[in-house]
């Protein structure tokens, strides 16, 4: 991932709210940062695009290893 790009961290009660779906919208923020479809995403990070629309549907969060 490219130094300098910066995202937005919400206030500590969303977080604890809704995990996944604060996941999900973190994963979509840093894609569309970074300029990224989520095709071109998904092959930075070697996964499916599904993957990726997975993650930002909040369905799914991707693993340690891939952040």
């Amino acid at each position: 991932m490219e130094k300098g790009v910066k995202i937005r961290r919400p206030g500590r009660s969303a977080r604890s709210r809704n995990p996944q779906g604060e996941m999900a919208a973190r994963v979509r923020e840093l894609r569309e940062a970074l300029g990224f479809t989520q095709a071109k995403f998904a092959r930075q990070l070697k996964v499916a695009q599904s993957r990726v629309y997975s993650w930002e549907r909040g369905d799914d969060s991707p693993s340690d290893a891939r952040l």
